[in-house]
Order: C-alpha cells, then structure tokens, then sequence
C-alpha cells in the first residue's frame, strides 16, 4: 500500500488562473448563509453523476475545469475494501492511492473528516476538489458500488482556487467548523409567537414584509405534546401567491410523522427532549412572507415558537424555498413515490422519507432512487441518476447496518447531510456541496423495491429552491367563456404590464403602488385550442397555458394504478367548466353518496378530495354530469375490486397461539403477500388445529381461495369456514436445503352471512418425507358471486319504515307495479339492472295514487334488480323477467 498526496505539486499546475477573477470557494454553500439558494455564479450548471456497479473499473473520469463534489463506495458481502485499490488522478497527477478503506478512511488533504464519514454500510467522503484539466478515479478489486459526483466550473466568471493554497484552506477550515454546528449563522432577535388555534381554524403565525430572508422556524412542543404536530397542517407563502410553496402536516416537515426522534442535520433539527424543532434553511423572499396553520383537530391547539428573519438587498439569482409532499398509501413494487415534480429552473436540495408502518426487514430500501434533470432519462450519461436503491441514494449501504464488515447491527444515525435518525422509518439526505441543478425541471421518484409484494405507506418531503415567476394565473387550463384571472407582485410602483400569450398581447396596464398587479379576462373562442406559452412583461411562465375546446376531467392519485375498493379516497381535478356550474359526479352510473354534487369555482376549475361509491367490480370511469345532459369523462379509468383480502399475519389467532409466530419471508423472486406468512409449527400430531377469526362486511356466496406455503416441513390440512368442510390439502413439497415456495388452493363456494366467522386447518398427517407437519398460511381471498356483492350494505343506511313490494314477480307483461312508496315523492327515479350489475333501464315514478307503474321495455328473460332511489335510503329488490 502506497499512500501519496501531491497537492504542493498539482497546486503548481494552476493552468488558466486569473489573478484579476474573484476566487470561487467551492463550500460556499456551507460558508455562506444563502449560497444554498443562489441559482446563479460559475458553478450553478448541472453535476455531473457517475453511478456504476463492477469490479475493475474507471468510475468516473471528465475533462476541463471543475470541481469534485462527493465520492462513495460500498462493497458486495464478501468484499474486503481492505485489500482492494483506489486510485484518484487529478490534471494527470497522482493525488491518492492505496486501499479503499484507506483512501475513504485516512486524511488526504482536501478528503478530511468531518466529511469522510465512513458508516452506515458505506464509504463516503463530501470533499471539494478543484481540477483545472482533467481528473480520473479508479477502482482495483472485488465486485462494489460505486458514486461520483462533479461540476463544471466557468472559469471565465470565477477563477478556480489552486490546491494547497492558503484561500481554500481557510475556506475548508471555515467549512469544516460549520458543518456539524447548530449554529452556524449569526442570528439576529427573533419574533416570538404564542397561538391558539381552535378547531378548523387557521393562524397566522407571521406575516412580513421584504426584501429579507427567514433563517429559521422555530417551534416550542413539549415532549408529552409532540403529537400535536400530527394536528398541525402549515402553509408558506411568498410574495402573495394564491397558493402556498411549502404545505403539509408539521409533523412531515420536521421528519417526525413515525414519531419522535432527535435529527441533527443542516437543515432540519430536532431535540425531542428539550421539545425544540427547527427548520434552518434559508428562505428569501423578495415582496412579503406568510406561514399560516391550520388546526385539523377536533381540540383547540396552542403553539409557540419564533420565527428568525433578516433585511437584506434583494439578489435576483435567489430562489425561492419550495417543499412537496407526497403520501401514498399502497405503495407496492410496480408503483412509483412521487418526491419532487417542478418545471423551471431551480435547484434540488433534498429529501426526506418516512415509512410509518413498516416490515420488520426494510425491503423498501430495495426500492430505487430516480432523479431526472431537465428531463434528459436516467440513463442518459450524467447529470440524471438512476441510484441503485434508497439507501445508496442516501449515501449509505445495505440497510445502514454498521459495521460494514458484519451487517450485524443498525446504529440509528444523524449527520448534517444523511441520516436514518429512526430505523427503519425514517431516512433523510440533504444535497448541499452536490446539489442538482435544474434549468427546465425536475423530477424525483422513489420506487418500492422490485421483489416486494407487500404494501405500505410512503411519505415523502421533496426540498427545492425555484426562480420565482411573479404572477399567479388562476389555472393553467382554460376553455372559451372561462374567467381568467391572473394577479402577481414584486413589480416597480405604477409601472406599464403587458400580458402576452405566445406572441398576442392579451392584456395592458399598471402595476399598483405597491407593486401588485390583477387583471380579469374572458377566455375568447378565438383562442387556439392547445399549449401556449405566458409571459409578463417579458418573464415567462415555465408552465404552459393549455386551451381545451371542451373541459377535461382527470383523478390525481400518488398511487394511480392500484386496484381501488369501496370508500377508498381520490383527489379529482376538471377543467374548463364555467363559473359557479353545478355538476353531478359519477362514478360509471354510480352517484358520488359522500359528494353527489359539485360546483365549479370561479375559475372553471372542480377541485375535489372524496370517497368512492359502491359499484362492481370492474373498470370504471368518473364521469361529471352538466345541466344540459352531457357529461365529460376521465381520460383513464379504475379499477375497483370486491374481492377482499385477509392476510393471516394480522388477523387474531385464536387457537394454535403456542407454536406459532410471525415470519418474514425475504427470498428474492417469490412472492408472499404482503412479504409475511403466519408460521405455525407442527409437532406430528394428527388433529392439532389453527384458527383465526376474520370479520365479513357484507352477506353472499364466496369464492374462497387460501395462500400457503410449500416445502418438505409442511402437512396435510383440512380447512374449515366456521362449520362447513371446505375439503383438504397437501402442503408439502419436496425440496432440499429448506427452500419453500407459496401455493394456493381454491376452495368450494360457500355462502357467509355479515360478521364475525372463524377459517380453521385441522391436520390430517404428513407425508412419509416430510420433517415436520407445519403449516404457514399467507393469506385468504373472498370474491363475491354475485356483482352486488355489498351493495346492500353499502345503500341501505336504514330499515324501510314502510313495506315496498313490486308485482307481478316474475313479470310476464309489460308494465310493474310498485307499491308501498311514500305519497310525499313526486318523482323517484329508479334503475334496473342486469344480473352483472349493469344498468340497463332508467326511468322516474310519477306520484298517483295506489301503486305505481314502471314500465319494462324489451329485455331478455333472466334476473334483474330494480334500484328505486329515494332521499333517505335506497331499496334494491330481486325482479325476475319471464316474457
């Protein structure tokens, strides 16, 4: 092993320095307070990012003048980065070389602690390395990971610093103090705030004027009320926007929502003891500051804490603090986390996720780390990055066990730029001397790993800085007749505005006096249908206007794709409606119950969060009925099962408890659901038995099929649903070394009532190979016969008080009677329907007295239901056709 610095000679080969330049320092987003959010200087274009797997390898290697910003490695089991080589060339000079755990661990000049922080599975170093010509990094030894991140510099704006000069050392000294300190910035007096915010209500907690800049959020929570952040819904606005660029519960800003834990980061600190949480990133604003919160709980909420902020001369190269927050619910290994979504130009800082329910194994990790820039692929070389997991993304390895060598043990760890404070829920890595630069957008998604089969919940914290456009249209897709308004800020008192869309001016006039602008029109028919581009006095939206020539209805879902279930929460947007109209919302041909009827605000936008109606299973659109009778549909539609699923792990065991536990399964390349079975030993005793109860939310026949697991441990079982004998199975397989597969079987129908029912294997013996007679059930399905399964439940709130009967049954004629219905209703619209849940009849009952008549028109003899729609309930009744 050789070990050998160079940095006196590189430092000789300063090619291209201007002495007249001012001199880049490369931590300036460390040294200097807002730097983080300076989209401009020399080294403000995009990073260059090698990710590479291998074995003898070059890792990264560029030409030019630049900057190297972070390096990290972690090895396959097995591996020895003892043994293994690594070489770093810098303008064709040697600067290291000798083992990887050397090169990551040992003082090498400018690869220094603090920022060689070897834990956590992997090796990593944030160093900042100026290379004038070229540089090259190189890789000797067994199979590894491997990240290279790096930035070209313009020397022609700001001159490069020499290595060994006596500038960058000051400048990594300065650095080297602030990295790990709390308080890293002087700090001026803050503005206190004690709030009481009572249900449902919102609270102002600080409303400034600019130019300035916040330095940090500070909240006061004692520890026995940290669950108040839970409650606790924020909203940051800048320069008066409409709309709010930080908004989600305060729990999820502070990476808290799995529970309490200390985070000591750049950014984001938390002291659960001391009941202290900060937020430290610095926020400009060039107009006026807002941070109002909303009370979601049913008690009234008290709040303190101070809000730190700073005068300042405005820099037009600032962005403005923006943070999106994700959660999706079901999240499984064909669904993609959206973390960060933004076009313009701006900058990615960072990420929080947090897993508040997770497996004991963190599979999830397995899940890999996209970042596309500018909208180049992942694979695109450089700048886009595809991490080969979310913990690679976070700069660590296998799980962030420590040590390395062993992966034995998991130390939950805080540093200022990564860190997985709470394992396995909460992991977080902040981009400072690496950030990603964006010029057109940007676009973050976590996946969930590709070999897992169970479902959880995601919630994600996307941190950016963005160029700020300072005007705020009312919506972005527009039909003729709309009223379009767009309102803004930061413009100089009294000046002329002029609105163009692409090249037409659409709008003149005058700022106020305090710089504000708003401006009302009406959409014409003139307009072209399709995308258009918006500028305001030459500052162009990087969003495009879109025309429609009718509306346009779409659902939002994190989780778009999943299969849907009755009540399951969806989140609609529809477009180019008029002011005020009101619309009935469908799903297929089923009404919204929870939300019937929706009005479009005054922009001819619906903007909606509700629950999904009953209708069968199958693929359906949503669907927004005018006045006029038309309707506009979804793009896409859903698919909503009534199958329901049982997994055995989370249902109560109530008998067999004594031999039996819960087990993960994590072989890759077969699937158990939700990643578990319910293991339950058996000892070779014929008759020994399993239950567990289970709960049926609705009565029908059930196509019953139960998932297990096979192997040569595995017995013969006879399954039961409370007294009824659904036949047996043989669960063993003959395989070597233990390996087990999962099976299933599908059983005979069987007719449950709504509620309470037990499924109980009883053992009928093993087979002669067989080392044992367990059995390892995963999960049971329930597939309603009928298409109506759980329509009764779901339409019936309460019992008729009046007998409704329809006659003739079966119907031989033309017209129905229907008698029994309230003499109060005019009018009751009622709809018939085939056996497969499909309408195929609607009609309205006219007020007479006696009974009232429906007449059928020509259907094909077989069974029906008429649905009778009434204000307070609506009855379903059996009708049989025989003509």
């Amino acid at each position: 092993m050789i070990l050998r610095c160079c940095l006196l000679v590189i430092g000789l080969l300063a090619l291209g320095y201007q002495a007249s330049a001012q001199t880049l320092d490369p931590y300036r987003r460390i040294n200097d307070p807002l730097a983080i959010a300076d989209l401009g200087g020399a080294d403000s274009g995009s990073n260059l990012v090698a990710f590479k797997t291998g074995t003898d390898t070059l890792e990264a290697s560029d030409t030019g003048s630049g900057i190297i910003r972070s390096l990290w490695a972690v090895y396959s089991n097995g591996a020895d980065p003892n043994t293994d080589t690594m070489e770093l060339w810098v303008d064709d000079s040697l600067l290291v070389h000798g083992s990887v755990r050397d090169f990551f661990t040992l003082p090498h000049g400018l690869i220094s602690a603090p920022f060689d922080t070897a834990s956590s599975g992997a090796e990593v170093c944030e160093v900042q390395i100026p290379f004038r010509r070229n540089f090259r990094w190189t890789h000797h030894g067994e199979w590894h990971w491997s990240c290279a991140i790096w930035q070209h510099v313009d020397t022609s704006r700001t001159a490069l610093p020499r290595l060994g000069s006596p500038e960058l050392a000051a400048d990594h000294l300065t650095a080297t103090a602030k990295y790990g300190s709390s308080n890293r910035y002087k700090r001026i007096s803050p503005t206190n705030f004690n709030l009481h915010v009572s249900p449902g209500d919102t609270a102002v907690v600080v409303n400034l004027s600019g130019p300035a800049y916040l330095e940090q959020i500070h909240l006061s929570v004692p520890a026995a009320k940290a669950t108040l952040l839970d409650h606790l819904w924020i909203n940051i606005y800048w320069d008066y926007s409409p709309s709010s660029s930080v908004s989600m519960l305060l729990s999820d800003l502070f990476g808290v929502s799995s529970g309490g834990k200390d985070i000591h980061s750049m950014f984001i600190s938390v002291d659960t003891a001391a009941g202290s949480y900060n937020l430290t990133f610095p926020m400009p604003f060039k107009v006026n500051a807002r941070i109002a919160v909303v009370n979601l709980s049913e008690n009234p909420i008290d709040l303190s804490g101070a809000i730190t902020h700073q005068d300042t001369a405005w820099c037009s190269s600032w962005g403005y603090l923006g943070a999106q927050f994700h959660v999706t619910p079901e999240i499984a290994y064909h669904i993609m986390q959206p973390v960060l979504h933004a076009k313009g130009k701006g900058r990615f800082v960072g990420a929080l996720l947090d897993v508040p329910y997770p497996h004991a194994w963190p599979s999830y990790l397995e899940g890999d780390a996209y970042v596309v820039v500018d909208s180049l692929p992942y694979d695109f070389p450089g700048i886009s990055t595809h991490y080969d997991g979310i913990e690679d993304y976070s700069n660590s390895g296998w799980y962030f066990f420590t040590p390395m060598d062993t992966l034995l043990s998991m130390v939950p760890f805080s540093l200022p730029f990564r860190g997985c404070p709470q394992w396995p829920t909460t992991v977080y890595r902040f981009h400072v001397n690496a950030p990603y630069n964006f010029s057109r957008s940007i676009d973050v998604d976590f996946g969930h790993g590709f070999y897992d089969d169970f479902t959880t919940t995601y919630r994600t914290v996307g941190f950016y800085y963005q160029q700020w456009t300072p005007f705020y249209p009312s919506s972005d897709t527009i039909t003729a007749g709309n009223i379009w308004t767009i309102t803004g800020s930061g413009f100089a008192p009294d000046t002329s505005i002029a609105a163009v869309l692409d090249s037409d001016t659409i709008y003149q006039g005058k700022a106020e006096s305090d710089g504000r602008i708003a401006f009302k029109l009406v959409v014409p028919a003139s307009w072209t249908i399709g995308d258009h581009t918006l500028a305001v006095n030459g500052i162009l939206k990087p969003e495009r206007i879109t025309v429609l020539s009718l509306p346009k209805l779409l659902y939002i879902q994190d989780s778009a794709g999943r299969m849907f279930g009755e009540s399951d929460s969806i989140q609609l947007r529809a477009y180019g409606f008029k002011s005020g109209e009101q619309l009935t919302l469908l799903l297929g041909d089923s009404v919204f119950k929870q939300t019937p009827h929706v009005v479009a605000d005054s922009d001819g936008v619906v903007r909606l969060i509700t629950h999904l109606p009953w209708v069968p299973q199958g693929r359906h659109s949503v669907k927004l009925l005018r006045s006029t009778g038309s309707s506009v549909i979804s793009d896409s539609s859903l698919f909503v099962t009534r199958t329901i699923n049982y997994e055995f792990e989370g249902l109560p065991q109530v008998e067999g408890n004594e031999n039996s536990g819960y087990s993960y399964i994590s072989i890759y390349g077969k699937h158990w659901s939700q990643g578990a079975i319910q293991f339950c030993y058996g000892n070779h005793e014929l008759g020994r038995t399993v239950a567990f109860n289970f709960v049926v939310p609705y009565a029908d026949t059930f196509s019953t099929e139960v998932f297990s697991t096979i192997g040569n441990r595995y017995g013969i079982y006879r399954t039961f649903i409370d007294s009824t004998d659904l036949g047996s199975h043989d669960w063993y397989l003959n395989m070597p070394w233990g390996i087990v597969f999962p099976d299933s079987t599908l059983l005979p129908n069987t007719y449950l009532t709504a509620g309470l029912h037990t499924i109980r294997f009883v053992s009928e013996g093993w087979d002669d190979s067989a080392v044992e007679n367990s059995i390892a059930p995963d999960h049971f399905t329930l597939t309603p016969i009928s298409r109506f399964g759980g329509y009764f439940q779901s339409v019936l709130p309460s019992v008729p008080t009046e007998e409704i009967s329809i006659f003739p049954n079966p119907l031989d004629k033309e017209s129905l009677s229907i008698a029994g219905l309230p003499d109060s209703l005019d009018r009751i619209p009622i709809t018939v329907f085939d056996d497969l849940g499909s309408p195929v009849h609607r009609g309205i009952l006219l007020s007479t007295s006696g009974p009232r008549t429906l007449t059928i028109p020509p259907l094909i003899n077989g069974r029906y239901w008429i649905a009778i729609e009434m204000p307070a309930q609506t009855r379903l009744l059996p009708l049989v056709l025989l003509r």
